[in-house]
Order: structure tokens, then sequence, then C-alpha cells
């Protein structure tokens, strides 16, 4: 938000990495969220509703990228265009091949404890470090070697864990289209 800790993407450097702004944003999001709240996310999948508990005391910045996007509709009807057996599912960006930022990037938040040793982890994806937008990952089983290289920033609540298997594997480097690929119709915040 002050410039330091949000900054805008420098186009070159991102086109060599391979992140490209699509019809994103020039900015760095305006604060959302409070973290002194609490705060879950609802998404609506085509393979079920998935909730999550946010962690907006240990990864504001994260936290408050999602929301932001969510509110804004960014995830509005994105694929989740990677998901390998045992490891992720990843989506948020809206042209599905995972090349996607939202105009900006933030730094990482890791250090803080928190492990990717089960399955229902969210995370920010990134293209190295401090170049996180709007691309998580859901951990579909233990991953820890991702431990301080990726932002944790909310877990799946029990209840949706079971959702996190009807998500369809997709490899987005074979995968020719979207049929059958697992959909976010949308994504609902909630705030206590």
């Amino acid at each position: 938000v002050n410039g330091r800790v949000y900054r805008d993407n420098n186009p070159n450097l991102f086109g060599l990495i391979g992140i490209y702004a699509f019809d994103g944003y020039e900015e760095c999001p305006p604060w959302v969220i409070d973290p002194e709240k609490s705060y879950t996310a609802v998404l609506d999948t085509s393979a079920g509703e998935i909730q999550i508990y946010l962690f907006a005391d240990v990864a504001p910045l994260a936290v408050n990228s999602f929301v932001f996007l969510s509110q804004e509709g960014w995830y509005d009807g994105v694929y989740f265009h990677r998901v390998v057996e045992d490891f992720v599912a990843q989506a948020g960006d809206p042209s599905g091949l995972g090349a996607v930022s939202p105009g900006y990037a933030f730094d990482n938040e890791t250090g803080n404890g928190l492990s990717f040793d089960s399955a229902g982890v969210l995370g920010m994806a990134n293209a190295g470090v401090n170049t996180n937008g709007s691309q998580f990952f859901i951990t579909l089983g233990p991953t820890t070697d991702l431990d301080g290289g990726y932002t944790i920033f909310g877990e799946v609540k029990e209840e949706s864990l079971q959702i996190l298997d009807e998500i369809a594997l997709r490899d987005p480097n074979t995968a020719v289209d979207f049929e059958g690929a697992t959909i976010i119709n949308g994504i609902e915040i909630i705030e206590n």
C-alpha cells in the first residue's frame, strides 16, 4: 500500500519471466480488510462449495489482495487451470493459461510457522520471491517442500475438504481446452 510492500509490476521484468497483465489494475489494491477481523471465503465451484478460513492476521497482504479481487469479480468464471494429483489445484488466472497477473505484485509473507503439511492449505502462487498477484493454489496433500517459498494465507474448512477430491485433474501443458475443468463461479467473502 505504501509503495514498498505492494508495488506495480515492471513490465520489462515480468515479460522476461512470463507474467503478463491481463485487463488488470494500474496500481495496488486499496486496503479492504481489517486484520483484526476474521474472514472466510466461500468458493462456488462446479465441483461444489469450498469454504476457506483466511489468515488476515499473519498474511494481511495476501488476504487483502484475494478479498479485493474476489469483490471485484476477478475470479468469477476462472478455471482451476493446473490440478496435479496429491499436489495442488491452482487458479486465479482469467486467461486459464497460468501466465497472467492483476498488474501488481506484493511481497511474500513467510516465516510465520505455517506449513503446507496437509491437504487444504491455501497459498499464493508466484513466479519467484515477492511476485505474488492473483494466482493461488490449494494443496491436495502434504507439500512441505513449498514451505518458505510461498505465502500461506488460508485453510479449507474440514467440512469442505472432500470437495477437493472432486476438482478435475488438469495439466495446462497438455490440455487443449477446458472441457471438464473445474470452474470458479464466484467467491463470497464473509467478514466476522
